[in-house]
C-alpha cells in the first residue's frame, strides 16, 4: 500500500539523520511493468486526478497526476503520482519506486538548484547520495537508495511547478501517436 510504501520511505530516511520535517513530498512514483499495465493504471488515475503532462523521458513515456484528493500520510499530503512505463528492453518490476521531496527554492535558475542541493548534501556527509543528477537545467535531484526498488530524491522545486516551466517554454516531448501500438 502507498502507507506501506512510505511509512518505510520516511522512517529509513529519517533514520539517516534526514529531517523530513517541514518539508513538502510532492509526489510519488509507480513503474509499470508493461506497457498494458502502464495504460491501465493510467486510465485509473483518469478518474481521479488531473492529468498534468505526459511525455517522453528517457525514452519512454512518463505521466504525472495530481490528485483531486491528495494523498494523507502523517502530516503529508502528497499531490501528485508519476506514472513510468518500462523502458524499452528492459526488465521492470511494478510497484511504487520512489518519492520526492521538496527542499525549497522559488527559483528558476539551475545553479541556485545545484547549489542548494550541494548545501543540503553537504549536512550529511556521512550518506552516500547519488549526484548524477545534480546538474541538470530543470529539476536537478539527488538521491538516496533505501533498499533495492525504493529510493528518496530531493529536488528544489514541486514536480507540479517544474511541469508548468517545461509545458510554458515548450519543453515537453510528446509521446508518439503509435508508441503504444509500435510498442505493444
Amino acid at each position: 500500500s502507498v502507507s506501506d510504501f512510505l511509512e518505510e520511505l520516511v522512517s529509513k530516511t529519517e533514520d539517516l539523520g534526514i529531517v523530513l520535517d517541514g518539508k513538502e513530498i510532492d509526489h510519488i512514483c509507480y513503474r509499470a511493468a508493461s506497457l498494458p499495465e502502464y495504460r491501465d493504471i493510467f486510465d485509473k488515475l483518469h478518474q481521479c486526478g488531473c492529468l498534468l503532462v505526459e511525455s517522453m523521458i528517457g525514452g519512454r513515456p512518463i505521466a504525472t497526476f495530481q490528485l483531486n484528493q491528495p494523498l494523507a500520510f502523517k502530516q503529508w499530503e502528497v499531490r501528485c503520482i508519476e506514472l513510468a512505463s518500462p523502458k524499452p528492453g528492459r526488465i521492470h518490476h511494478h510497484g511504487l519506486e520512489h518519492a520526492e521531496v521538496v527542499i525549497g527554492t522559488t527559483s528558476h535558475d539551475p545553479h541556485f538548484s545545484e547549489q542548494l542541493l550541494l548545501d543540503f548534501i553537504q549536512k550529511y556527509p556521512d550518506i552516500q547520495f547519488d549526484k548524477r543528477a545534480i546538474k541538470k537545467k530543470i529539476n536537478a535531484d539527488v538521491s538516496i537508495t533505501i533498499r533495492e526498488g525504493m529510493s528518496v530524491k530531493f529536488h528544489a522545486r514541486p514536480l507540479y511547478e517544474v511541469i508548468e516551466e517545461e509545458k510554458s517554454l515548450g519543453l515537453v516531448e510528446p509521446v508518439p501517436a503509435d508508441y503504444f501500438s509500435i510498442n505493444s
